[in-house]
């Protein structure tokens, strides 16, 4: 791997995460609502590569292809912020 950081070359960067998903749906697949939780984490020899936040996703299926969402994201590294996102999502 070649970058530039801080107007120098750097050659050899380690890097290395994970991340973690859990579905919870009541009735399996044939439930109406459901919840996600998700865990993203990656440290790198670069800070400035540093990455870790945490997901609370909801769901409710409307119809077979229709369904409303809400979802809420922490992100821990740098400046710690809070995000909300809301919406359906639909395929025909």
């Amino acid at each position: 791997v070649y970058l530039e950081y801080n107007d120098s070359k750097v050659n050899d960067v380690m890097t290395h995460g994970g991340m973690a998903e859990i579905i919870f749906s009541p009735a399996g697949d044939m439930s109406k609502w459901y919840l996600t939780g998700l865990l993203n984490w990656l440290e790198s020899d670069l800070d400035y590569l540093d990455y870790t936040s945490a997901t609370l996703h909801a769901g409710y299926l409307l119809r077979r292809n229709l369904r409303i969402v809400t979802e809420f994201t922490q992100t821990f590294s740098g400046t710690s912020y809070g995000k909300v996102s809301a919406g359906f999502i639909s395929a025909f």
